[in-house]
């Protein structure tokens, strides 16, 4: 594992699912989906659970670009390795740290496998199972 700043070890944790990881390495004042920090992390466990009970041991990356994101980060989609189903994320970051994380709900990427069911990791979208 080759880590260099919080948002590359975000990204590794996220691939493998690791909500622990995640929870420890995200500052605590952080702002993801608009929520605090905690309640960002039992919404992401929740989808992370979803993800394993289809038998996905991982997610796999895919850079692109979500269309319409006024927050200007980065983007990807992560998708399961067996179900292929995915979240679209944006990643924010500043001076090397995460500064927030928000779903994206127009992703413009024609490499990425999207055979599977998109997850909506926001409460108040639910994740469609």
């Amino acid at each position: 594992m080759n880590i260099l700043d919080q948002k590359s070890a975000l990204i590794y944790f996220i691939e493998d699912l690791d909500i622990e990881m995640i929870g420890s390495i995200l500052d605590p004042d952080v702002k993801c989906l608009n929520e605090s920090k905690q309640d960002f992390l039992r919404i992401f466990a929740n989808c992370f659970d979803l993800f394993r009970r289809k038998g996905n041991s991982l997610l796999v990356r895919t850079p692109g670009r979500c269309k319409f994101s006024a927050n200007n980060g980065e983007s990807f989609i992560f998708s399961g390795d067996v179900s292929k189903d995915y979240i679209e994320i944006n990643i924010l970051t500043k001076e090397g740290r995460v500064i927030g994380i928000h779903e994206c709900y127009c992703f413009s990427d024609d490499m990425a496998d999207r055979s599977g069911h998109k997850v909506y990791i926001d409460s108040k979208r639910g994740c469609p199972f």
